[in-house]
């Protein structure tokens, strides 16, 4: 289980490194348009997001490894499919970085511009598979929850999702 939770963070990671990539790219061009704007959130969104998922997982491993949503999850093999998912996203993040990496390293905005184009279907192809990552996270995450609030660990599940959605919402704040 351990090392499906590593792989999901792997792709939150790369997410992360791919957006700040784009935010370099937005201070090359000085007038970038907002569509890299809104891909450069979107991908921070979906680091933050499976960095959040990551952490409530681990924890409720930790705090009730025998719960019958994890059982359940385990039996159906559920993190696993989860992390070949996030291995492919983190495959494509990655070669994608590798495609973007230079973007932003031309002398003139008009070779920046056109690098941006010629790349930028590359990258909205991205945004399908980083959803359906998302989206499997969020179901666990929510099955998860729904344990805990019948278990009466409603408060401390609250307080616990606070913390790590201002976490994560700072870190985007810092990186703007």
């Amino acid at each position: 289980m351990t090392a499906s939770l590593i792989a999901v963070g792997q792709a939150a990671a790369t997410a992360l490194q791919i957006a700040q990539t784009l935010c370099e790219l937005v201070r090359a061009i000085k007038s970038a348009p907002e569509k890299i704007e809104s891909l450069t959130l979107d991908l921070r969104m979906f680091g933050c997001l499976v960095e959040m998922g990551q952490g409530c997982l681990e924890r409720h491993c930790k705090k009730a490894p025998q719960s019958p949503v994890l059982r359940y999850i385990e039996s159906r093999k559920i993190l696993d499919q989860l992390s070949a998912q996030s291995e492919r996203t983190t495959s494509r993040l990655s070669r994608l970085r590798e495609k973007t990496g230079d973007i932003h390293e031309s002398s003139s905005q008009f070779l920046t511009r056109l690098k941006w184009l010629l790349k930028k279907g590359d990258i909205k192809a991205m945004k399908p598979d980083m959803e359906s990552s998302k989206l499997s996270l969020q179901l666990v995450m929510a099955a998860i929850q729904l344990e805990a609030v019948q278990q009466g660990d409603e408060k401390e599940m609250e307080e616990e999702m606070y913390w790590q959605s201002l976490s994560s919402l700072r870190r985007i704040e810092m990186a703007n």
